[in-house]
């Protein structure tokens, strides 16, 4: 039996990356794990992550994309007056099996808000030849009312934390 707790998609005590119903994907498994982000983000360069708390930057560890060909990452953000740029932002780059730089970072912004909306974006991002993992950062997650989600496949669904954020 499967159970999604809020939190991660369990069958029969292991968590799983996808749960269809009805023929439509309604769970897909959170890649970018809170737990082992740092501070920071993708430098232009892709090379490596520049250390900074400015704007509540968080960047992902490296995240094995072997086997997926699409990523979806979503955020959901709830402005506040504190922050003087009212825009989301982020930034990925891929990496081959010896974490080598595959091309260079991608950055996107996504649309204005104001003090008080609630601003959801959701982007999806083609996994190039060659690559075998991506480190992904985005503003506004360290320490504000914000989540984000990155999944396999073509499919947004509804956020979920990372199964090793639970644990």
């Amino acid at each position: 039996m499967s159970t999604i707790n809020g939190k991660a998609c369990v069958v029969n005590g292991t968590p799983v990356d996808k749960v269809f119903s009805n023929g439509k994907q309604v769970y897909g498994q959170n890649l970018f794990a809170t737990s082992s982000s740092v501070s920071g983000y993708v430098d232009a360069s892709g090379n490596g992550i520049y250390m900074t708390t400015k704007y509540g930057v968080l960047a992902s560890d490296y995240v094995s994309v072997v086997g997926y060909n699409r990523l979806v990452y979503q955020s959901w953000v709830d402005w506040t007056d504190d922050r003087n740029v009212a825009q989301d932002w982020i930034g990925w780059a891929f990496f081959d099996n010896d974490k080598k730089l595959v091309g260079g970072r991608t950055a996107s912004n996504g649309d204005a808000h104001t003090v008080g909306d609630t601003a959801y974006n959701a982007r999806y991002i083609d996994v190039p030849e060659g690559a075998a993992f991506i480190r992904i950062s985005a503003r506004w997650l360290d320490g504000v009312d914000a989540k984000y989600k990155l999944e396999a496949g073509n499919v947004a669904t509804a956020w979920t934390p990372a199964p090793e954020d639970v644990v």
